[in-house]
């Protein structure tokens, strides 16, 4: 009987552990985007730091909308890098945080669907806080 249970218990933890990991990955990379960067910012309603955070961990979502919605960003220009031309994109997003919530990514959004998700240690966040984002994105000239 002790060792049905023991056998229960470890095919019961085993099979759990397949089911949580067994995922298809995201890639978190591609050539036609040399550089993603993001600068995290978030203050508390008396406008003092509260969290900074530039995460390297990217999964790119869907890459055809990742460079749709670079497309339409208005702050643009050319770099060199090596003897090669490279697009350098910037720019910033504001918001206000609504609900008490631990946050541990920031995603590039583009019609209302996640592109590309950055993720990053997290912080517990409250109403009322605000967060800046700086994306800087150095790609191939398109």
């Amino acid at each position: 009987m002790k060792i049905a249970l023991i056998v229960l218990i470890f095919a019961v933890i085993f099979i759990s552990n397949f089911i949580v990991t067994s995922y298809a990955a995201l890639p978190r990379d591609h050539p036609s985007l040399k550089e993603v960067s993001l600068q995290y910012m978030v203050r508390n309603t008396d406008g003092v730091l509260v969290a900074y955070f530039e995460p390297t961990l990217m999964y790119i979502i869907d890459l055809a909308l990742v460079h749709e919605h670079l497309d339409l960003q208005e702050n643009k220009s050319i770099i060199v890098r090596d003897g090669q031309s490279y697009e350098l994109i910037q720019y910033e997003e504001r918001g206000i945080i609504s609900e008490y919530g631990q946050y541990a990514s920031y995603d590039m959004r583009f019609n209302g669907k996640s592109v590309l998700a950055m993720r990053h240690d997290g912080y517990l966040g409250e109403p009322g806080d605000s967060y800046n984002v700086i994306w800087t994105i150095v790609r191939p000239i398109r």
